[in-house]
């Protein structure tokens, strides 16, 4: 979870263990316009240390490869939390949203 210390307006997202750091150290992904751009625009406006971070729950996982339970997490968290920041309700929503973006440009 990414809170907005000022706002109080928070962001839950879901990340592999092993990509987490990577995923926060280059700022590449949620804090750039390649990311969710409800958070990279407050982080602009109000600067990065002005949000907190914060581990919901560890998640093990038995394969690698199978992230269904992670995800089934995420929208637990999703469902009853209902952040700000979020633009899909769902993870599945934003796989179904990622894979029309995906059918629209390949066509």
């Amino acid at each position: 979870m990414i809170i907005n210390l000022v706002t109080g307006k928070y962001y839950v997202g879901s990340a592999v263990i092993g990509n987490l750091y990577m995923r926060f150290r280059r700022k590449a992904h949620l804090f750039s316009f390649t990311g969710n751009k409800r958070v990279a625009n407050a982080v602009n406006k109000y600067g990065l240390s002005q949000f907190a971070f914060l581990v919901l729950e560890v998640v093990p996982q038995e394969n690698k490869t199978d992230s269904t339970l992670l995800l089934n997490r995420e929208d637990y968290y999703l469902q009853t939390l209902k952040p700000q920041y979020n633009i899909a309700p769902l993870t599945s929503n934003r796989r179904c949203a990622r894979l029309e973006t995906f059918r629209r440009v390949s066509s």
